[in-house]
């Protein structure tokens, strides 16, 4: 050890030599995060706010790129992309209210409650749901021998 090393100090496994150690009341990042540098979610934001020209047929229209991107997704979803249907779905509820309270005497016909019930990950509601059970086991007269 060297003459400016406390003795009775032992370095090792998560002990390092105190030379090494952050100075107290020193910032172990004296510098900082530069001024004006942009993060992740602000450049993402920039991104998909700017304005992009979409075509159709022969008519343009500026739109957001947020906007172009959801359009897109929902033009592979109408043409049975399934990864497409089950991002347009996770969209929908994740992002869009419920209105399971606001129209409560509205019934769902059974065909729209089961496509409902897939879009949100379940096959079949449970009480529609059909028990498979094997077929009743018969003694003949050969098992008995």
């Amino acid at each position: 050890m060297s003459q400016g090393d406390n003795h009775e100090y032992e370095v090792g496994y998560r002990k390092p030599p105190k030379r090494t150690q952050f100075k107290k009341g020193r910032s172990g990042n004296p510098k900082g995060r530069p001024k004006g540098r942009r993060n992740f979610k602000t450049d993402l934001l920039d991104v998909v706010n700017q304005k992009v020209t979409l075509r159709e047929g022969s008519s343009e229209k500026r739109v957001t790129t947020q906007h172009a991107i959801i359009r897109n997704a929902a033009a592979k979803a109408m043409k049975a992309d399934t990864r497409a249907i089950e991002l347009v779905a996770k969209w929908i509820l994740e992002h869009l209210p419920e209105e399971e309270e606001a129209n409560e005497s509205e019934e769902l016909a059974p065909h729209e409650k089961k496509l409902l019930l897939q879009l949100k990950g379940l096959t079949e509601p449970p009480s529609e749901r059909k028990r498979v059970r094997p077929p009743p086991r018969r003694i003949s007269d050969q098992d008995e021998k």
